[in-house]
């Protein structure tokens, strides 16, 4: 009788000792995150002027977005060989980061992975409302090619649409739907392939990804899937 590798999954170094253990990527069930703060917005230095003066005035400015949010951290856990209504391991291997792997984020506590396809742009923009006119459209954001494939034990997706990070990052968002590929928020998730890497800030961690998110006040409420390699 054979045993595939199962993995219990830790997320930003929390174990998760739960059920699941059944199929080889499933949701976690906790997360430990630490918020980075939106910024408080400061006016740029001012200039004095009078009156009958004409200034040729050039300015600069940046804004944050409201209809993306980013998660980076590291992946720990083991890979095990246990019957699933055991307690016990016969064996277990520590997983190695940058062994590979994938992490992927979505607002369906159910994502389901069999037949899982890449996504388009314009049904991300559709699933959130948001206007193909802005500059951080999903258009705008998954507008690097494609990504390489993301292998999940329910099948393989090729050619997702990528966004590549920047600053320091060695990673990218990879979006997929389901396979009814619909335009809801829960038809979709967005991954990344598991490695030893840096993030935007240059920092050592085992992922990196972003996420839509709605506009205005509202919030979203992701749950996560990881697969050890």
């Amino acid at each position: 009788m054979g045993f595939s590798k199962k993995a219990i999954f830790v997320l930003l170094g929390v174990l998760l000792l739960g059920s699941g253990l059944v199929m080889a990527i499933d949701r976690t069930t906790g997360v430990t995150a630490t918020d980075y703060q939106r910024w408080n917005v400061t006016p740029d230095s001012g200039d004095v002027t009078e009156g009958g003066n004409i200034t040729n005035a050039d300015l600069t400015a940046s804004t944050l977005t409201d209809k993306w949010a980013g998660y980076f951290g590291n992946v720990t856990g083991m890979l095990i060989l246990r019957k699933n209504s055991d307690g016990w391991d016969l064996y277990n291997w520590t997983y190695a980061p940058g062994a590979g792997g994938e992490v992927c984020a979505s607002t369906n506590t159910a994502f389901s992975f069999t037949g899982a396809q890449a996504a388009t742009q314009a049904n991300i923009n559709t699933a959130w409302s948001f206007d193909s006119t802005d500059a951080d459209d999903a258009v705008d954001t998954f507008n690097d090619g494609t990504c390489y494939d993301l292998v999940f034990a329910q099948g393989t997706v090729q050619n997702a649409i990528k966004a590549t990070h920047m600053g320091y990052s060695d990673y990218e968002t990879c979006g997929i739907t389901d396979s009814d590929g619909g335009t809801n928020k829960n038809d979709f998730a967005f991954c990344t392939n598991m490695s030893q890497g840096k993030n935007y800030l240059n920092v050592s961690v085992g992922y990196e990804l972003i996420v839509p998110t709605q506009e205005g006040t509202g919030t979203e409420t992701y749950y996560f899937y990881v697969e050890l390699a």
